[in-house]
């Protein structure tokens, strides 16, 4: 057998190329490991989140949450989906990073598409993407209106305060007589006060009645303000003078009177927590009352009931005889205090709880009647309540009769969107003196729904007694003048018998008989 001996030549040049192998290997990993490091150096921000854009007049203001790493944003805006602006939102160098930018200049009316992306400004290249676009449109924010404007009658002049609005730092008061405004002020405080809510217009002549409104106003944006307020009226009064008179030794006997007053009463309600009417406290029609306004109900007891803690009045349709006053085709009825020979005093609040119905020629009330009558030139009527549908639908109208003229005042107000559903819904008024005027406080549900300040309330505050001047009705009457008729055609009322635009459309409903009125409660408080 021959033997080969081993190449050794051959095993060194075979464990060289190994060793290169490794070698090269090894660098391979090297650079490989490099260049992620490398990468990873590199890495990307987070996105920005909860991007809130807030319309404002003529801007946007867009706050974030602040992005981990970042210390700069770009902010993109443009229309039609375009980006034709750009800002990098970088606070300055002495001051911390921030997320909040207000973009400027542009349309009201107009939509924008805004979007944002972090970024890190020591290396461009470190960077977030861009938001999706957020679509919002720069509009003018309206103002509330002025509440609880009070005018103080004084000396030549009229002292002004009213419930301050929020987001005014102004307000216009402006003046006038006969309907007319002839002067303005912009009541705005020296810059080191705060604004106030207080007034005085002076150079004003006693005795003259003037009328008064006020708006409030953003002063570093003209263009953001409020309605002026329904015109109050007031009178600047002369001082009085005193006069002392000397002591005298007379003495007078007079003889004793016979006067016969009323017993106050200090507060009432009804509840309705019986099965009848309390006829202690109210007397049911039985005619046609009502019919000046040429309504075309006849009242009747029995369309009145009590249950379950409510008053319910119903309006039906059926043919009835009305005693002495013919034939009629529509039936409701009619509950007054009067007729029982129930007054209540001159001030304190009267209040009702209760669901309206919604339907064409509807006509529910309360309401109070001066024991001088409702139209007697030392006479009154306070309309707390009355709901003109269809022309008014979802609002109620507070009305003041004084001193034998009709409408002196006049508002109506929002109370609930027509339903077949109607909710429960309080209305009150205060009546209380203020000087030697007198002020009526209507309210909704607690809210202010107008006021009126009268001025000249001396024939009919001072021609019934204070323990004894209103009675309280509460009634719903079917059709009429104010109202149209029930068979009407409502798709017509917009042909000038209705006060609101379009009103044809926008919530009147058919009636479908009966109709329910229903009455939780009524109140009488006297002021504490």
């Amino acid at each position: 057998m021959k033997t080969t001996a081993p190449n050794f030549n051959k095993q060194l040049i075979s464990s060289s190329k190994t060793r290169w192998l490794i070698v090269l290997v090894a660098l391979s990993l090297i650079l490989t490991m490099s260049v992620a490091t490398a990468d990873t150096s590199k890495k990307k921000l987070s996105d920005v989140q909860n991007l809130t854009v807030t319309p404002s007049n003529g801007s946007l203001k867009l706050t974030w949450n602040l992005v981990t790493g970042a210390d700069n944003y770009t902010v993109r805006w443009g229309t039609n989906g375009q980006y034709s602006n750009y800002s990098n939102n970088r606070s300055a160098a002495d001051n911390p990073r921030t997320n909040k930018y207000t973009i400027t200049g542009l349309k009201n009316g107009k939509q924008y598409n805004i979007s944002i992306a972090a970024r890190d400004t020591a290396n461009k290249s470190i960077k977030g993407n861009y938001t999706n676009p957020t679509l919002a449109t720069p509009n003018i924010t309206k103002l509330s209106d002025v509440q609880n404007l009070t005018v103080t009658p004084s000396n030549g002049s009229l002292k002004l305060t009213w419930n301050l609005v929020t987001g005014a730092d102004n307000y216009t008061v402006r003046w006038g007589t006969n309907g007319q405004y002839s002067n303005y002020s912009n009541n705005r405080s020296a810059a080191d006060n705060p604004r106030t809510n207080k007034y005085t217009i002076t150079g004003l002549k006693n005795g003259k009645q003037y009328n008064i409104s006020i708006a409030a106003r953003d002063t570093t944006n003209k263009s953001i303000k409020g309605n002026y307020t329904n015109p109050t009226l007031a009178t600047p009064v002369a001082p009085v003078t005193t006069t002392t008179l000397a002591p005298t030794t007379t003495t007078t006997t007079i003889a004793p009177t016979t006067t016969t007053t009323l017993p106050l009463v200090n507060s009432f309600i009804d509840n309705f927590d019986g099965s009848a009417v309390n006829t202690a406290n109210w007397k049911a029609y039985y005619n046609n009352y009502g019919s000046a306004n040429h309504e075309l109900q006849c009242l009747t007891p029995n369309n009145l009931t009590v249950s379950n803690g409510t008053l319910k009045i119903f309006g039906k349709r059926e043919t009835v005889t009305c005693s002495k006053w013919g034939t009629y085709n529509f039936t409701s009825g009619f509950l007054g205090s009067r007729e029982v020979g129930k007054y209540y005093p001159r001030y304190g609040t009267f209040q009702m709880r209760a669901k309206l119905p919604h339907g064409n020629a509807n006509w529910p009330g309360f309401w109070l009647r001066h024991r001088n009558g409702a139209t007697a030139t030392n006479g009154a009527e306070v309309d707390i309540m009355e709901y003109f549908h269809p022309q008014l639908p979802g609002k109620t109208t507070s009305t003041l009769h004084l001193a034998g003229k009709k409408n002196t005042y006049k508002k109506s107000t929002f109370f609930e969107t027509p339903t077949t559903q109607p909710g429960w819904h309080t209305w009150a008024v205060t009546i209380s003196p203020v000087g030697n005027a007198v002020k009526f406080q209507f309210l909704i549900d607690g809210n202010d729904a107008g006021s009126y300040m009268d001025q000249n309330a001396s024939a009919w505050n001072t021609s019934a007694p204070a323990d004894g001047t209103w009675d309280m009705a509460v009634n719903m009457s079917i059709g009429g003048d104010w109202v149209g008729n029930p068979d009407g055609d409502i798709s017509k009322l917009g042909n000038g018998q209705c006060a609101q635009a379009n009103c044809a459309t926008t919530g009147i409903m058919q009636t479908v008989f009966p109709v329910q009125y229903e009455v939780d409660y009524v109140r009488y408080t006297p002021l504490s």
